[in-house]
């Protein structure tokens, strides 16, 4: 397989080291004072149509013919047991602007998520260009 430059990268917030998908599958890991985490990622090469459609990356075996394009796997071992209700969340690097009905269609989705896992939070975020100091990013955080 060939090496390319994927897309998709994430961070865990406490060491801020970029990871991504690469050729050869793998678990990341992050020790913390409460838990130890492993992080499995599965990610259809959508920014790569023949690859894609050849089955050549990696996870393809049980990706391929289905229609999700990504996956994500947890594994959380804690050290001691969590005194108050746990949270997972995202946090998009970088403002994206969000059309009326892209906005519209968000408040539908995080009204129908409040219904079902009860209380999380949403934010489009801040743009840079019309906040001073600290823009929040675009984030998403939910009970688990």
């Amino acid at each position: 397989m060939a090496q390319t430059v994927e897309p998709l990268r994430w961070r865990f917030q406490q060491n801020g080291e970029e990871l991504g998908i690469s050729s050869q599958p793998r678990v990341d890991t992050y020790e913390g004072e409460a838990c130890s985490t492993k992080v499995l990622f599965m990610h259809r090469p959508t920014h790569d149509p023949r690859r894609d459609k050849a089955g050549e990356y990696p996870f393809s075996w049980h990706l391929q013919g289905r229609r999700r394009l990504w996956e994500v796997r947890f594994q959380i071992q804690f050290k001691r047991l969590p005194d108050r209700p746990l949270f997972i969340g995202i946090e998009l690097d970088r403002y994206v602007p969000v059309s009326g009905m892209l906005r519209q269609a968000q408040k539908v989705l995080i009204s129908a998520c409040r219904g079902i896992v009860g209380d999380c939070y949403h934010s489009s975020g801040d743009d840079p260009a019309r906040v001073a100091g600290e823009a929040e990013p675009p984030t998403f955080v939910m009970p688990l």
